[in-house]
Order: structure tokens, then sequence, then C-alpha cells
């Protein structure tokens, strides 16, 4: 892989790194599973990009990709978004459903006073 800036030969490695331990790796995919491993043991563990020249070994560029700390925090607190969007989405079915419920008693009402009101006349022009 060549860099525009510096045509400099880049070779790309992924690290996984903990308290006690440095792992590195050529392939994403190891790396990734060696990240859910840890991460599943209770290991608090972060997943690295590194990008280094390939002449001198020199890191260039070091890149945090997956923090397991910061995921577990960020699914629980997206499993507290979704629960409380659920709930208002909820919230307001049931007052859709209890207005649509009192239009329904109202235009019942209406129907059954109109009803009166026709019988009522139909039973005068008969009799009278």
């Amino acid at each position: 892989m060549k860099s525009d800036n510096n045509s400099v030969d880049v070779v790309t490695t992924w690290s996984v790194e903990s308290k006690l331990s440095h792992q590195e790796f050529e392939e994403y995919s190891p790396a990734l599973s060696m990240f859910n491993k840890k991460s599943k043991e209770g290991i608090q563990v972060i997943l690295y990009e590194i990008r280094r020249n390939r002449l001198d070994g020199l890191t260039l560029k070091r890149t945090p990709l997956l923090n397991s700390k910061k995921f577990k925090t960020k699914s629980t607190l997206l499993r507290k978004i979704i629960q409380n969007k659920s709930k208002e989405n909820s919230d307001n079915n049931s007052k859709r459903k209890k207005g649509l419920n009192a239009y329904r008693r109202i235009f019942l009402l209406i129907a059954v006073f109109l009803a009166f009101l026709t019988i009522m006349f139909i039973m005068n022009s008969i009799g009278g």
C-alpha cells in the first residue's frame, strides 16, 4: 500500500491489548475473534489498527477500533434508549386509542339521538 503524501510503503496490522497482554495480528478476523473471546471473559480489551512503515517499522498511525468497556456501556445505553422509545410509542398508541374510542362514543350517541328524533318524527306524522 502506498501513501500519497510520502510515497512510503505502509503495513497494516491489528493489535488486541489489555492490561495484562498484548497480541498483534497480521489479519483482521483473528484479531476480532481474539477481541470477542477476551471481552466475553470479562477482560477489558481494545482492538487497534496499526499502520507502520515497512522499511523501518515506525508506527505511522494507531487507531482504536473497538473498546470492550465502551461497547458494554453503549449496548446498555442503547437498550435503555430503545426501551424508552417503545414506552413512548405505546403511550402514544394508547392515547390515540382512547381518543378514537371517545370519538366513536360521541358519534354513536349522536346517531342514537338522530334515530330517536327520526322515529319521533315518523310517529308524529303517522298519528297526526
